[in-house]
């Protein structure tokens, strides 16, 4: 839940923004979609295990410093 609470408030204030000031509402969108997917990404490796064809996105994790380690 905390999860989704802070993807509607990124979602409001990018939408506020883009009211504003639209191309920077389109670059924060760009931005803020990179990253959330990124980080869902991670959690997503977390529960299922960094094994079979998802292993070669784990070492990406991995090299950038945020290896994924599993659940349990």
């Amino acid at each position: 839940m905390k999860l989704r609470g802070l993807h509607v408030a990124l979602t409001m204030a990018t939408l506020g923004l883009a009211f504003i000031n639209p191309l920077t509402g389109g670059v924060a969108a760009l931005v803020l979609g990179i990253v959330t997917g990124f980080v869902g990404g991670h959690i997503v490796l977390t529960r299922i295990g960094p094994h079979g064809r998802v292993a070669p996105v784990a070492r990406i994790y991995a090299a950038l410093g945020w290896p994924v380690r599993t659940s349990s």
